[in-house]
């Protein structure tokens, strides 16, 4: 009877471990890939900011004045 219960014990963690496995994989898998497609954009270059640091030097010029 005790051999029994050990038994059913065993086989029970056991599905339970393989059923965790068999949930977990899947969700990290989705979250790896979710992760990969949202990479950071690569940071603008310089001259987009040109034009305003140029206006802004023409503001600062004029109050200046």
């Amino acid at each position: 009877m005790l051999v029994l219960q050990r038994t059913r014990a065993f086989v029970f963690s056991a599905i339970l471990i393989v059923a965790g496995i068999v949930l977990y994989v899947p969700i990290a898998l989705a979250m790896a890939v979710g992760l990969g497609l949202s990479r950071p954009q690569p940071a603008p270059s310089l001259t987009e900011f040109e034009p305003a640091a140029k206006s802004l030097k023409a503001v600062k010029r004029s109050r200046a004045v």
